[in-house]
């Protein structure tokens, strides 16, 4: 696992992976706001004119803390 951690990947891979559209992770970023209250997985380097590219190992955290804060709203809800 630790290999694809270091593997970089696209915004819409970005996107499949923490669960959300990719419009919504394009918006984060653009306005460098939080992604559902959880900061967003950090940009590597940019390609060309829109093409962005990140770590998955960066992403993948993203994800866990997104999946955390998932549960503590859901359990503070009931």
């Amino acid at each position: 696992m630790s290999d694809f951690r270091k593997s970089r990947i696209g915004l819409a891979d970005a996107a499949r992976l923490l669960h959300v559209p990719i419009s919504e992770l394009k918006a984060s970023l653009l306005e460098e706001k939080p992604l559902r209250g959880v900061e967003a997985p950090k940009v590597f380097y940019k390609t060309g004119h829109k093409g962005w590219v990140f770590l998955a190992g960066d992403v993948m955290d993203v994800a866990e803390r997104l999946q955390r804060s998932s549960r503590a709203s859901s359990a503070g809800s009931k």
